[in-house]
């Protein structure tokens, strides 16, 4: 098996340096204002609430992405050189001990996942994180 150590530090670096969560009670002001503004800049507001959207998508994926790392890891110890991440993923992936083909298949799932979200607003964070699943 190749080693992915950088593939990891990518995962992580993808997670931790992504776009800030987004707050609720911005997202619900957001949505009020795409609501009372039916007219001028309604389409600006809206196209914010979707970059938002997809930035909260690919923050899920991302961290998809490092716990898939993660418990690949499980199989070959030289897959994951350094893990800084919060302990209970890694300790997670230990104890569950998932079988290759169900990790094959979730890896599948997973670029199937992050293609249609880079269809729908691609960005370099993930164009890099469909990179790093392929």
């Amino acid at each position: 098996m190749i080693r992915f150590a950088s593939i990891l530090a990518t995962g992580v670096m993808l997670v931790a340096c992504g776009p800030r969560e987004a707050n609720p009670d911005e997202v619900n002001r957001l949505a009020d204002g795409v609501l009372e503004n039916a007219t001028e800049g309604v389409e600006s507001a809206d196209s914010n609430v979707a970059v938002q959207a997809d930035a909260a998508s690919l923050d899920t994926l991302a961290v998809d992405f490092v716990k898939l790392a993660l418990a690949v890891g499980q199989h070959d110890p030289a897959f994951v050189d350094a893990y800084h991440g919060p302990a209970d993923w890694a300790e997670t992936a230990e104890a569950e001990q998932r079988p290759l083909d169900q990790l094959e298949s979730d890896a599948q799932g997973l670029l199937i996942s992050v293609r249609r979200t880079n269809r729908e607003g691609g960005s370099v964070r993930g164009e890099m994180l469909e990179k790093q699943l392929r």
